[in-house]
């Protein structure tokens, strides 16, 4: 036994050290934490090589380490094997299979659904992928690409505000980054819905030049039935009144012949629809919870705390007017589904003007370490192989729990239809009621099944087992049963 401590305590090959702490720390990271202590005990041995090292290493290679820090939330996700969105992305992708219409993939849907997409742009582009490589590389490739997009955004807003001269200038960004993204546009990137790229698009207003911006609103104002509400965000653009206001016109002329020829009156209609379900949703959905939920993220708190600090030592110019503008109007409808917008405009309004000072490196090597392990922990926590994974014949009727079934079964299973809808309110009241029990209380009632001629339930909470399910198969902690007539 003291052999083996005297050569554990004997001198280590440089590489062989290096080795070990960066095996160490993954193994850590990955939640092996004996091995991780025993590989970091044998770099500890080299403590003092490793701190010259680290001091040497940020000077010589300190301008990667940023990018680096961008790749936590993709690692993460890699290690999860795949963290796939939950909800309405799983149905855009696989919407031209039915042509866009849901009133022929929903059970008791309100007959006043348009029949035409209202997502027409978003789902063409998605429906394209899915066909040249594939449902879940669609899926993926999509998430990925809105995550790059905001990486991008975010570094490209951090340089453009942090000046050149300032001291640990590279630290700085590194921060900037990190507290951009986990304010609100890695959440939203990781749902890759059409609302998180109009979010990225509305923020480039930033750091676009105003005919790139203009180029890139023209491409998206088909995408979404309500893209015009990011409009405002013209205010942001580096460019005249005249400018902001010619493209502002412009852009809301191409959204209103577009979707006036596309989808005409139902178009219209579709506000008082939405109006129309939201009174009727037994259950509000977590897109319409209030924004008071979010704000309460330390890094928005710290946020508005630096703004406060700026408004009292700082002056104030029109573009933080206009950052301003922008923040009150997503705030008007008061819900989270805007928080990709407002919560690195909040970030974005603290940051400029205040004072940074200089950082000692091992300062700045803990900041570069706590950005990662921030980006790493904002990724999503849901695992591909956790989703239901069920065969279901065509022609099938597939009662669900309000949750990702609702939006992955008929994706994966064409010709079937099921309930709810993506949007409850949409549905008639007693197949809300009979989904919600599912999921809440854990009951059902066969006679529902029986009358709207359900022949599958897919679910995960029951709690009693009516006599009219049989031959359950299951899939990680979800349950399908076939219904007996």
């Amino acid at each position: 036994m003291s052999q083996t401590l005297e050569r554990l305590k004997a001198p280590i090959p440089d590489r062989i050290w290096m080795f070990c702490v960066m095996c160490g720390a993954g193994l850590f990271v990955a939640g092996f934490a004996p091995t991780a202590l025993v590989l970091m005990y044998l770099a500890w041995n080299r403590r003092e090589r490793l701190v010259n090292d680290l001091r040497s290493g940020l000077t010589r290679n300190e301008r990667y380490i940023p990018g680096l820090i961008l790749l936590a939330p993709p690692v993460a996700s890699l290690m999860a094997g795949g963290t796939p969105p939950l909800d309405d992305l799983l149905r855009h992708v696989a919407a031209h299979t039915h042509g866009f219409n849901y009133q022929a993939i929903y059970i008791g849907l309100d007959p006043a659904f348009p029949q035409v997409s209202m997502w027409f742009g978003f789902e063409v582009i998605a429906g394209t992928l899915k066909q040249a490589i594939g449902y879940w590389p669609a899926v993926y490739v999509l998430q990925a690409t809105c995550y790059a997009l905001s990486a991008w955004l975010a570094a490209a807003i951090a340089f453009r505000l942090i000046p050149v001269a300032t001291p640990a200038r590279t630290a700085w960004v590194a921060i900037l980054v990190t507290a951009l993204l986990v304010s609100g546009l890695i959440q939203r990137a990781s749902l890759a819905r059409p609302e998180a790229f109009l979010a990225v698009w509305a923020i480039s207003a930033l750091v676009l030049k105003p005919y790139q911006w203009l180029g890139l609103g023209l491409i998206l104002m088909p995408a979404y039935w309500l893209s015009i509400i990011y409009l405002p965000a013209v205010l942001l653009l580096n460019a005249s009144i005249r400018t902001k206001a010619l493209i502002g016109a412009v852009l809301a002329a191409t959204f209103l012949m577009f979707w006036a020829s596309y989808a005409g009156q139902e178009w219209s209609n579709f506000f008082l629809l939405l109006a129309k379900w939201s009174s009727a949703r037994l259950a509000p959905p977590g897109e319409l919870l209030p924004i008071q939920a979010a704000l309460f993220n330390p890094i928005f708190l710290l946020a508005i705390g630096a703004a406060i600090f700026k408004g009292r030592s700082a002056s104030w110019d029109r573009s933080d007017l206009a950052i301003l503008l922008v923040i009150g109007w997503f705030l008007l409808p008061g819900q989270v589904r805007y928080v990709g917008i407002i919560g690195p405009l909040l970030i974005i309004l603290a940051a400029r003007k205040i004072p940074l000072e200089a950082l000692t490196p091992t300062i700045r090597a803990l900041c570069y370490l706590l950005c990662a392990s921030l980006l790493y922990g904002a990724a999503p926590s849901n695992k591909h192989q956790d989703l239901p994974s069920f065969s279901i014949p065509p022609g099938s009727s597939l009662l669900t729990e309000f949750d990702v079934p609702t939006y992955l079964m008929p994706s994966l299973n064409p010709g079937i239809k099921t309930t709810p809808a993506m949007d409850l309110g949409a549905v008639i009241k007693e197949l809300q009621v009979a989904s919600l029990a599912l999921s809440g209380v854990g009951t059902l009632d066969c006679e529902i099944l029986r009358k709207h001629r359900i022949s599958h339930v897919i679910e995960r909470s029951l709690k009693t087992h009516p006599a009219c399910l049989q031959n359950p198969e299951f899939h990680s902690n979800w349950r399908m049963w076939h219904v007996h007539p």
